[in-house]
């Protein structure tokens, strides 16, 4: 059960990240950029399990 924990965890601490940058950023082509970087980070580590599950 320690892996559900720490894979919720990640995932809440990539979704604060995401929000901090939202609120810290300045508008433009940079939190754009972060915005998109930050998300496909979140889609990583959301999938993980399922990818490491295809790939064993």
């Amino acid at each position: 059960m320690d892996w559900l924990n720490e894979y919720v965890i990640r995932l809440c601490a990539i979704s604060i990240a995401i929000c901090i940058s939202k609120l810290v950023l300045p508008g433009g082509a940079l939190k754009q950029t972060a915005q998109k970087a930050l998300s496909l980070v979140l889609l990583y580590a959301a999938s993980e399990p399922l990818l490491k599950l295809l790939i064993l």
